[in-house]
């Protein structure tokens, strides 16, 4: 089980999507994933990967086509600090 972590970017990007009930949903579902077992317990459908560059070091995976989150996970002590969730374009502009 992990402890859970949210950067004031990720509560921003999470307020701008409370009308959106099934989205949210989904990111909240998600959420409950990463608690439990963190991304090994990501199903392999939402693409969960590492990313590079600026936000290398980072996973990140799809909750929708063109809708994802980012994460940084710690394993000791497990950790995960939830920083983005967007488009892509919103996120990797």
């Amino acid at each position: 089980m992990y402890q859970l972590q949210l950067t004031s970017q990720f509560k921003k990007d999470l307020k701008k999507i409370k009308n959106n009930k099934k989205r949210l949903k989904k990111v909240l579902d998600l959420i409950d994933l990463l608690i439990e077992g963190g991304v090994g317990n990501v199903p392999i459908e939402m693409r969960p990967h590492k990313l590079i560059g600026n936000w290398n070091g980072r996973l990140e995976c799809h909750i929708e086509s063109d809708y994802l989150i980012i994460w940084f996970e710690e394993k000791n002590p497990n950790i995960i600090r939830l920083e983005r969730v967007g488009s892509h374009s919103e996120l990797f502009e």
